[in-house]
């Protein structure tokens, strides 16, 4: 899979993470009694979009930056790994808390706030991946005979 393409994809799996963490955040956030179910598969569809999207990074992505020519990126992703890793284990973790078919006694209590700030910590990781680690690759990708800010904004079209 060529790496703009893979770039494409990761960029729209983002979005994809995005617009569903902002619908999550706003039913937590709306006034009427919220609906553990709801809440519930909301978070599975979270989760399985996440893990399609964090198993696409551990095929394509991070194996082309980690055997850069460079050691500082080679190190960067190596970091970067690492702290997903965490990420995605406390989210995994909170799930497996709250995943049931009838919701805990204290629910919404700490749930409202835990999952915001675990959601807030990934919308965190994909600004990082967009504005650090993706143009990594895009700068590793040889020289095409199309100028490179072509490439680019056909790139974007497409997402």
């Amino acid at each position: 899979m060529e790496s703009l393409s893979i770039l494409g994809n990761l960029k729209r799996q983002h979005e994809d993470l995005i617009v569903l963490s902002r619908e999550l955040i706003g039913e937590l956030d709306a006034e009427k009694k919220l609906s553990y179910k709801s809440i519930v598969h909301s978070l599975s569809l979270f989760e399985g979009k996440l893990k399609i999207h964090l198993s696409m990074e551990d095929r394509y992505l991070y194996p082309q930056l980690l055997n850069h020519e460079s050691e500082d990126v080679r190190s960067l992703t190596g970091e970067y790994i690492k702290e997903m890793s965490g990420i995605y284990d406390k989210f995994h973790s909170f799930i497996l808390r709250w995943k049931g078919d009838d919701p805990p006694e204290d629910f919404p209590g700490s749930f409202t706030g835990e999952i915001k700030d675990i959601v807030e910590e990934i919308y965190a990781r994909i600004r990082k991946e967009e504005d650090i680690l993706f143009p990594l690759l895009e700068e590793a990708q040889p020289s095409s005979h199309e100028p490179e800010g072509d490439r680019h904004s056909q790139e974007l079209k497409k997402s």
